[in-house]
């Protein structure tokens, strides 16, 4: 009886985990004070990385505008795959937009931006030109 009871609150909470598909449900859950997790399978975008990469974070702070939610994910790195056994700074930017912005058809997206700099945060390393753009509902997906 323990382990049913479990089992079923485990698959209560399964439930009631929200995914968010769009600019407004992301923002609207967002204003409600939610915690959200984004996932991304880079496959699945476009002007997609080199290597194969499934990113899967929760990110503590966001800006939202009228049309646009920004984030910042920074950090030392000690197996960054372009440089390996070399200490990098990496700092990636996530823009989530409206539909209406890019006039993608059929979702609102997520761009991508990064650097990667030296440890010392003196000299660029790489930086990305063109976002990594990965709709949302279908590469990226958000949830609480």
């Amino acid at each position: 009886m323990y382990k049913l009871l479990i089992v079923l609150l485990g698959l209560m909470t399964v439930a009631a985990a929200g995914n968010f598909d769009t600019y407004g449900e992301v923002k609207s859950a967002l204003e409600d004070g939610k915690n959200l997790s984004l996932v991304i399978d880079f496959s699945e975008c476009d002007n997609k990385p080199d290597m194969q990469l499934e990113l899967i974070i929760r990110p503590n702070n966001f800006k939202i505008y009228p049309e646009v939610i920004t984030f910042y994910i920074d950090g030392l790195a000690l197996n960054n795959p372009s440089f390996p056994n070399i200490p990098v700074y990496e700092h990636t930017q996530y823009v989530i937009k409206r539909n209406a912005i890019l006039r993608v058809l059929g979702s609102d997206v997520i761009e991508v931006w990064g650097s990667i700099l030296s440890a010392d945060r003196t000299k660029i390393l790489r930086q990305v030109n063109k976002p990594i753009v990965c709709k949302l509902g279908k590469a990226a997906n958000l949830y609480d």
